[in-house]
């Protein structure tokens, strides 16, 4: 980790620098956009062909929380045809986050969503 030596004397590292000069400053902040999907099943079973269909569409992880698999879908916002394709999918599932550069952010399904989708 580098050190940069800042006005008052204090070395601070350049990681945390970047962190707070994008916090104090976010207008200047050049980092893509990440939105990702989160979801879970009910049942496995009955949503094979629905993963089999994300699956062609893109790559995916997944992790166990609370005795359920979770899936977590990473896009840029360049994909946006690609992320409407995937939310009508998981749409009606019950078990769903949407995280915008890794902040679960209030009505990001319902508002932040579709005004990317206005873009395509």
């Amino acid at each position: 980790m580098k050190k940069q030596n800042t006005s008052n004397g204090v070395f601070m590292p350049d990681d945390l620098k970047k962190e707070i000069d994008v916090l104090m400053h976010p207008e200047k902040d050049t980092t893509p956009a990440r939105i990702s999907i989160i979801f879970a099943f009910e049942e496995e079973c009955a949503h094979e062909d629905t993963i089999k269909k994300i699956n062609q569409i893109k790559s995916y992880t997944t992790f166990t929380r609370h005795s359920k698999i979770f899936y977590k879908i990473d896009f840029a916002v360049e994909e946006a045809k690609l992320i409407h394709e995937i939310y009508q999918l998981i749409d009606g599932l019950p078990h769903k986050e949407i995280i915008i550069n890794g902040f679960k952010l209030p009505y990001s399904g319902s508002l932040w969503l579709p005004l990317l989708w206005f873009y395509l």
